[in-house]
């Protein structure tokens, strides 16, 4: 036998993969490649020299190996292993020379003969070779029957050989298909016959599912991130009404169970309540095998989910997320977070100002069509909720420069005007007409008669005001006579309708008005307004607050630095509203009798927009009975917010290097509108939950200098030093992996305490000595840091406070389209029409061995 082997050892070198194909390596020479060990990930390690065909690792396998070695050490594989693998014909004597069925692999996972019977049978199960290996074919399908994608699963249970860029091959699609596309494995009735339906992630939990419940539709979705695909099953689960997610222990378990939820918006789901024994990282097919299973249909581990307040599902609707910042410009973004930075405050209540200057340039200039019936004008009103000393003012007033300096030039040209007809004859003067004032960009008077004395042709009109709570109680009608009727006439106006108030002096009647509101205010004034008295319990479902855009952060620390807002990142917004200037002028047309026309620029849906608007519309709308009755009367509004905010970043985009806007809106402009208007609604929720319930502030996402420094805590934890790290030995390391624009400044370690302190971390008054810094002030390592970092690891793994995703189709969509396809060379002849392998990290799956 050992002469058998040795005489084809030449032959198994040949036969298999070589070293190129098995790791990422980078040419450092004629002869020599290295690059990430693909055992123990180090960068530059592994080596690799053509020369000789010798490779090893400078930090765990400093051998040099040949390639059989190499596969070795690799797979932990023997040379009999190797040959029975990649020469299979006749790599040993006495070799069980039966062909393998699918029984040889689904038996060694606990599944009965019978169902491994039926599903071979009914699903289309066969053994073929792929990448050199015997493996089970598994067909994904649509719900027409087409055959999508074929999964190849191990029959011995280890991965195949890497491709090129170092991830498992192991599923192929067909050409024009694609990882995200509605295809199935389906085990058990189909979905038209099904009494229940049970989704898992993978072929081996859907055959498991079927075995309990053999009633059941099991789905096999391919990955935890396929949770769209579900979308298409909704016209049957509606009709079952019984739904259950068999989710895998583990945080990409919970993505998925939490995007399937959403999706079927409200239905009841049922999921595996995982006991607290259970090992992270199990799924329902480790139960079998480990014996923890009863009669088929009767598993006690399965449960209802737990009932939810009005208030719980309205936040997990729509929880509380950081700003979504890609979604703007970069230039924009950027802009804007150094504008912060240079003002030592919070970033994200700049863009909601940004977009209401925007808005006010460009008035009645355009508007974004839903429908020839539907038109919704570029007004918004933004409101943040900033506690005392934060700075509201320099940055809102940095951004509205251009304004101020657009305003000046209106009123010098009226000045010139007038003084241009006051010196003619007063006979020229009964002739020629006093010239009209053109009217204001922006005022800080709030009221009606404010408005229409000062509106100009296009309708557009900026009311700043550094505190927005005296939009409020300059109403009549929360003043403490409570009459009047000036809150329904800014009502209307938000909408972009006429509105007419009636005063003992005479009517005002405004036409054509644009308003944008732009503001901060102090949350306990805020709360004074709201919650002084019954009348506050009216104010929170009249209207009023569910027109503003709100963002209410809490208590955080932003340091004082050395930045400014440089002249790069200030001409970027200068050059955006002066080409939106440029694009007004551009569609403004003379009246025969002189007067200055508006042109309208109108935005429209296309098919594909208007299908994906409409499907998100409902989905959100649908979850109304369900929310608190405090937040019913947002989801119009809701829906209303995305269709400006798209409009308005898609004016950004273009004014960033032009004066002209394409007039058709493509779904992914509407998905960062969708986008940014869940964040502001997570923000909504959590200040109307305030009002009503006294609830604090949500903690959202962590920011970056949050996230950098439990990164840094992290690195740390071996270093603490008699239960505490000094502050400036935590600043040092902070600064030395921190970007420019998350770095600490000076050498005074102060604001760094206040912001470890601000994060809430324990900060004594008492100085210590650690880490070789005597006498210095020290963060004490306790419950509260554990806490900080086990809520940072948290948040890094939920899908719904990283960027501010939301809920429904938008997040849905978006996961679709950033799923990626690696193409690698493969052998078609395994499957018709194989073109594609899909790039599995082996994290949210356990698709990769099953």
């Amino acid at each position: 036998m050992l002469m058998q082997f040795q005489a084809r050892i030449p032959e198994l070198k040949a036969a298999l993969p070589d070293v190129f194909s098995c790791t990422d390596l980078q040419k450092e020479s004629e002869t020599s490649y290295s690059g990430p060990c693909p055992v123990c990930g180090g960068d530059d390690r592994f080596v690799y020299k053509t020369d000789t065909g010798k490779c090893w690792c400078r930090q765990c396998h400093e051998q040099a190996m040949d390639i059989i070695d190499f596969h070795g050490w690799l797979t932990g594989k023997t040379i009999p292993d190797l040959m029975r693998e990649y020469l299979p014909d006749d790599a040993g004597q006495n070799e069980d020379t039966r062909q393998p069925t699918p029984h040889d692999l689904f038996s060694k996972r606990g599944l009965t003969g019978e169902v491994i019977r039926i599903l071979t049978e009914a699903r289309g199960l066969k053994v073929t070779a792929h990448a050199g290996k015997q493996c089970v074919a598994v067909p994904y399908v649509s719900l027409q029957g087409e055959i999508k994608a074929t999964q190849f699963l191990t029959i011995d249970q280890r991965p195949f050989p890497f491709t090129e860029k170092n991830k498992p091959a192991n599923k192929v699609f067909g050409r024009g298909d694609k990882p995200g596309d509605d295809c199935f494995f389906f085990a058990g009735p189909g979905p038209d016959q099904a009494k229940e339906f049970i989704f898992c992630e993978s072929v081996i939990n859907a055959m498991t599912a079927f075995q309990w419940f053999p009633d059941a539709c099991c789905i096999a979705l391919g990955g935890s991130t396929y949770t769209k695909k579900a979308e298409a099953l909704k016209p049957y689960i509606n009709v079952t009404k019984t739904v259950r997610v068999a989710q895998d222990n583990d945080p990409a378990g919970d993505k998925m169970l939490q995007a399937i939820k959403k999706i079927l918006n409200g239905q009841d789901v049922y999921y595996f309540a995982w006991k607290p024994n259970d090992k992270p990282g199990t799924d329902i097919n480790d139960l079998v095998q480990v014996g923890r299973t009863e009669t088929p249909g009767r598993t006690p581990w399965v449960t209802d989910a737990p009932p939810q307040s009005p208030w719980g599902y309205a936040r997990e609707k729509f929880p509380k997320t950081q700003f979504p910042w890609d979604v703007l410009p970069i230039k924009v973004s950027g802009s804007l977070k150094q504008l912060a930075r240079s003002c030592a405050v919070s970033p994200t209540h700049l863009p909601g100002i940004a977009f209401g200057i925007l808005a006010a340039v460009l008035g009645r200039h355009v508007e974004v069509r839903v429908k020839s019936s539907w038109a919704e004008p570029l007004i918004f009103w933004t409101l943040a909720l900033l506690p005392s000393g934060q700075g509201k003012s320099p940055a809102q007033n940095a951004l509205s420069a251009p304004i101020y300096i657009e305003q000046e030039r209106l009123d010098t040209a009226h000045k010139k005007a007038m003084e241009t007809w006051k010196a003619l004859p007063p006979e020229e003067q009964s002739q020629n007409p006093k010239p009209e004032s053109l009217g204001g960009i922006f005022t800080t008077d709030m009221t009606i008669e404010g408005l229409r004395h000062d509106q100009r042709a296009c309708g557009g009109m900026l009311i700043s005001n550094d505190e927005a709570s005296s939009f409020f109680e300059g109403q009549n009608q929360y003043k403490k006579s409570g009459k009047g009727t000036d809150r329904e006439s800014w009502l209307k106006l938000y909408d972009g309708n006429p509105a007419r108030i009636v005063r003992s002096s005479g009517a005002v009647f405004l036409k054509g008005a644009r308003a944008s509101i732009v503001g901060g205010t102090q949350p306990d004034v805020f709360w004074r307004i709201f919650k002084s008295d019954s009348k506050g319990d009216v104010f929170l479902v009249d209207g009023t607050l569910f027109r503003f855009m709100k963002t209410w952060e809490g208590e955080k620390f932003f340091p004082m630095t050395t930045e400014s807002w440089d002249e790069s990142n200030r001409e970027t917004w200068d050059n955006i509203i002066k080409n939106a200037l440029s694009f007004c002028r551009a569609h403004t047309s003379i009246t025969d009798d002189g007067e200055n026309q508006v042109d309208t620029h109108s935005l429209w849906f296309t098919e594909e927009t208007m299908n994906l608007f409409i499907d998100w519309a409902n989905d959100v709308k649908g979850m109304i009975p369900k929310f608190p009755v405090q937040v019913r009367g947002y989801i119009p509004k809701l829906v209303g917010w995305a269709v400006r905010l798209t409009g308005i970043l898609k004016c950004m985009n273009a004014f960033i290097t032009d004066t002209k806007v394409r007039k058709v809106i493509e779904p992914e402009d509407l998905q960062r509108g969708i986008r940014l208007a869940e964040f502001y609604m997570g923000h909504n929720i959590d200040v109307l939950n305030f009002i009503v319930n006294s609830d604090a502030p949500v903690k959202e996402v962590f920011t970056e200098q949050e996230a950098h420094l439990a990164l840094t805590l992290q690195g740390l934890k071996n270093q603490v030093d008699n239960g505490r790290l000094a502050i400036p030995f935590i600043l040092k390391k902070y600064n030395e992996t921190a970007s420019s624009d998350l770095k600490f400044q000076g050498k005074n370690s102060n604001p760094f305490r206040n912001f470890l302190e601000s994060c809430g971390l324990n900060v004594p008054e008492k100085k210590s000595t650690a880490n070789g810094y005597k006498n210095y002030k020290c963060l004490l390592w306790d419950k509260q840091a554990d806490i900080y970092l086990e809520n940072f690891s948290t948040n890094a793994t939920n899908p719904t406070t990283l960027d501010g995703q939301g809920c429904g189709v938008v997040e849905n969509v978006k996961q679709n389209s950033t799923n990626s396809t690696a193409e690698a060379p493969l052998n078609t002849g395994f499957v018709e029409k194989v073109e594609k392998v899909e790039d599995f990290s082996g994290i949210d799956s356990d698709e990769v061995t099953i």
